[in-house]
Parts: C-alpha cells; structure tokens; sequence
C-alpha cells in the first residue's frame, strides 16, 4: 500500500510541481494587482467546489469496488450530479454577484464570472474522472492524466501571459486547458475502459450523495476553515496586499498530496474489507496508514521549515520578499 501511494504521491508532486513553476512566470509578466486577482480567482474556485461538491466523486471509491458492473452508471451520476450542483450553485451566486462581489472585495468574482463557473464544474468533472480511475485501480493512467493535465494547463496559462500581459486571456487559457484534459480523460475512459458500461443505469444516487456527504463534510469544514483567514485579508486589505499574504501562504502540500494518495488506495481496501465483514483486516489496515503516515509527513514537515524563506525570494522575486515573515 505505501508503495502504491507513493507512486500516486509522486505523480501529484510532479503535477504540482508543474503547477508551482506558473506563478514564477506569472508574478514576472502580470502586475502585482492582477496576481493578486489571479489568486482570488483561485480562493473562490476552492470555497464553491468545497461547498457544494457533496462528496459525489470520493464516493465512486466506495461504491466502485463493490460493484464494479454497474462501475459505470456510478461513474455517470457523480458526473451528472456534478453538472446539475453546480449549475444550480453558480445560478444562485449569478443572482447576488454584484453585492457579493462588492462585499468580499474581489471584483475578480464579477469581472470573471462565467470563466470562474466554466473552470469550477470542469475542474470537478475532472475530479470524478480522477476518481473514476483510481477506484478502478487504474493508477498508472491516474498518474499520467495528472501529470500530462498540469503541463498543459501551465502551459497553455504561460503562453497566454507571454502573449497579452492581460488577467482575462490568462483565464481563458486556462479554462481552455481544462477542457482540453477533460476531454482527453472522457476518451481514454470510454473508448479504453468502456467506462460507461454498466447493466443498470440511474440508480443508487441518493445512497452515492448521502455517502459522499458524510464523507466529505469534513473535508469541507476543514478546507473552509483553512482558508478563511485569506477571505478576510482580501476583503479589508485589497488585492494588491492579498497579492503578498498568498505568496506568504505558499503551500507546498507534500504531507496534503501524501495523505490523500493514501486515502485514494486505502478507501478502497476498507470497502471491501467492510464488505467482507473482516474487522481485524480493516483494524491492521489502519495501523498500516498510521504508520505510512508518519513515515512521510515528519521528514517532509522539517524540510519545509528550512527551505521557506530562499523559496519564496526564489519563486517571487525581491519585490514579494514582504511575504516571507
């Protein structure tokens, strides 16, 4: 199991690390106040997913593995779900943008609306594709599409910034990457797996969402709670001033990615364990991620602390260097 979720681990950080180079190029090419929009962006992508992704894609590792014949019509309503969510969600926001906007202090919400919702639902359909994959223990493909996505969307966000200087072609290259990775990982499941084969269709969707909400609230909660101190920086301070506190709150998340490779692998086990009524299997398995755990997260939690200050010079240059504290 740790080898498997260090091979998943290592694949995210690749990704990320891919991810991490963007905003090199970014604070050199866009002013300091479209960065901070850019980030803004980002901050409100995470708070609406959180709140309205229900836990439909991380159910697909519960009830896949028990049910792997109907695999594809689980596949089908974490999609559809997804859709139907967050249309209703953006629709609600569209109705209160302008206030909202006006109250959080980000005009990036009103200036990038349709571009912020078009992102939000394919980053979550790629999402449930991710999972779609990894339930089905097709964890090489999952590396891969992770990888490959990250590099085109850097890519495609690099070039745009190069090219215009200019917040807005930025987003649309972005969206236009993301649907570009969408799009590749539907063929590959459809025409590789058959992934949308199953002998029944349109079933058990209550059960996959209540399932996944009680699996996700507290994800939800956390990442809520996490990032809230942004918001309130955002909203009394500016963008220019939310530019250098989010370069201040860099993640470099080796111990998040970890943990949630581990948790894509072992989701897994425990559902059949569960299914096969094998407690001491499931009691042994959880020891097994404790101890997996550990064995990661307190050499990588030492590295970090030594390497934050050169880092963010490094990365943002002298003019973020008021972010390091």
């Amino acid at each position: 199991m740790l080898n498997r979720s260090l091979y998943l681990m290592s694949s995210k950080l690749l990704g990320y690390g891919v991810r991490l180079i963007l905003p090199y190029f970014l604070v050199r090419l866009l002013t300091v106040a479209d960065f901070g929009a850019y980030r803004q962006f980002f901050l409100l992508e995470v708070y609406i997913a959180s709140l309205f992704q229900l836990g439909l894609n991380q159910a697909l590792f519960y009830f896949i593995p028990r049910d792997l014949r109907n695999a594809g019509s689980y596949f089908l309503n974490s999609v559809l779900m997804n859709v139907v969510v967050f249309t209703a969600a953006f629709a609600a926001i569209a109705a209160f943008m302008t206030p909202l906007s006006v109250w959080l202090n980000m005009a990036i919400l009103k200036d990038a609306f349709w571009l912020l919702a078009v992102y939000t639902v394919l980053l979550m359909l790629v999402s449930a594709c991710d999972c779609y994959l990894t339930a089905r223990q097709m964890v090489k493909a999952s590396a891969a599409f992770e990888i490959a996505g990250q590099i085109v969307v850097s890519a495609a966000t690099v070039v745009a910034a190069y090219a215009t200087r200019k917040l807005e072609a930025v987003l649309l290259g972005l969206v236009a990457a993301r649907a570009f990775h969408l799009f590749a990982m539907i063929v590959f499941i459809h025409f590789k797996l058959h992934g949308f084969r199953a002998n029944r269709y349109f079933f058990g969707i209550a059960e996959q969402i209540r399932y996944g909400v009680v699996l996700g609230v507290a994800g939800t909660l956390w990442t809520l709670l996490m990032r809230m101190h942004e918001f309130f920086v955002s909203r009394y301070y500016g963008t220019e001033t939310y530019a250098l506190y989010s370069v201040g709150c860099t993640e470099i998340p080796i111990i998040q990615i970890f943990t949630q490779s581990l948790a894509v692998v072992a989701l897994g086990q425990f559902a059949t364990l569960d299914q096969q009524k094998d407690w001491e299997g499931v009691h042994a398995l959880w020891k097994r991620v404790l101890t997996s755990t550990y064995a990661v997260t307190i050499p990588a939690t030492l590295l970090l602390v030594l390497v934050a200050k050169p880092l963010i010079i490094f990365m943002f240059t002298d003019s973020y260097a008021a972010a390091v504290p």
